[in-house]
């Protein structure tokens, strides 16, 4: 009797033990469930913000990026860009705003000029600024120390890039390195016939910068003449008629080949416009229309508004009037301006109007001050 007491106590002792092992390690596998859970969440925190550290920097440093403005200096530069600025002070306004943003990408930047004579002697070309970082305040002073005069020479200035680049070790023929040369021009040049030079130089010397020639409100006799330089060296032709599109041009972040197909789109929309054929003007219109071209919505207004048109349609025209207003167009404030005068495709409304013409001022229109005393703004009282 006692040893199946004993044998019964064993036995249960036995299966106590069982079950506080089993409960200990149920408790271990727990806690080390917790513990690779802990682990494998400060892992994936720590990828994340390895990632966001990855992105953060390539997004504000760009080390190995230079780009150089070769700007022209001739007397051609002292034409009108559009109404009440020349070529000089929109290249000169836009190349500042762009500067500043160089600063921030860290960008290596340099200025060469070409072209002018002012102080008795001509220069073929010359480097104004040297590449560096934070140089924004350099390109101002050099700018604002520059007066147009005399003829411009491409060529002349061109080479002297080339020999910039090769200066800062910046061979480049598998296409690694990013450089960049942004062409500011007038579009009259002395000696194009010399390209090879420039293309032969590149060759020679191992350079494959990227090349952006931007030309200021060019004839369609210099448009030909630039495009042929251009071919040859394997860059981007983008006209510029208006400040707007030259800021548009010379910013390295916007692809300079769809900038260069929209703005000669708008620019045979125009021509188109020039000679009557509305409806091929209003489709290539609206097409550069969508990618946000208030110039394009201010020259569909124009031919919405016109009696003469098969496309006149008042109402329609004041919606294009107001889409470009919206967008800082001051000649659609002023149209469109008139229209709440006249009460044509909207619901007449002077204090509209006047408001239209006072903003249309502010944004350089010179007929808007002149049309106050007739509408009676009091916006205008004290002028």
């Amino acid at each position: 009797m006692a040893e199946e007491q004993n044998e019964s106590q064993s036995e249960s002792g036995v299966a106590k033990a069982s079950t506080l092992f089993d409960k200990t390690l149920e408790f271990f596998k727990k806690k080390f469930l917790l513990l690779a859970a802990v682990i494998a969440a400060i892992t994936l925190t720590l990828t994340n913000l390895e990632g966001l550290i990855e992105k953060w920097q390539g997004f504000t440093v760009d080390t190995d990026e230079y780009v150089e403005i070769i700007l022209d200096v001739s007397e051609n530069m002292n034409q009108p860009l559009q109404e009440g600025i020349s070529k000089w002070t929109a290249a000169v306004v836009t190349l500042s705003d762009v500067a500043e943003a160089y600063d921030r990408s860290n960008t290596k930047a340099a200025v060469r000029r070409f072209g002018g004579n002012c102080d008795g002697r001509r220069r073929v070309s010359e480097r104004v600024v040297d590449f560096a970082r934070s140089n924004s305040l350099r390109i101002l002073e050099a700018l604002e120390g520059i007066r147009p005069c005399g003829d411009a020479d491409l060529i002349g200035g061109l080479s002297g890039a080339v020999s910039d680049f090769e200066e800062a070790d910046r061979f480049s023929a598998d296409g690694e390195l990013e450089n960049h040369i942004i062409v500011v021009t007038s579009g009259k040049h002395t000696s194009l016939s010399t390209q090879n030079i420039v293309v032969e130089d590149l060759k020679k010397r191992g350079i494959a910068p990227d090349f952006r020639f931007v030309g200021l409100k060019l004839d369609e006799g210099e448009m030909t003449s630039l495009a042929s330089l251009v071919d040859s060296l394997g860059g981007d032709l983008i006209p510029a008629d208006n400040l707007k599109d030259l800021k548009k041009a010379i910013d390295l972040r916007l692809p300079a080949s769809e900038l260069a197909q929209l703005f000669i789109k708008k620019r045979l929309a125009k021509r188109l416009y020039d000679n009557e054929k509305d409806k091929e003007a209003v489709a290539l219109f609206k097409e550069v229309a969508q990618r946000g071209d208030d110039e394009a919505m201010l020259y569909l207004g124009y031919i919405h508004e016109d009696g003469n048109s098969s496309f006149y349609d008042p109402k329609q025209a004041a919606q294009f009037y107001q889409t470009a207003a919206d967008s800082g167009n001051a000649a659609a404030m002023f149209n469109l301006a008139q229209m709440y005068f006249k009460g044509n495709g909207v619901e007449e409304n002077a204090d509209t109007g006047c408001a239209l013409l006072a903003k249309a001022e502010s944004a350089g229109h010179a007929k808007a001050s002149e049309e106050h005393s007739s509408h009676q703004c009091p916006q205008f009282a004290d002028k």
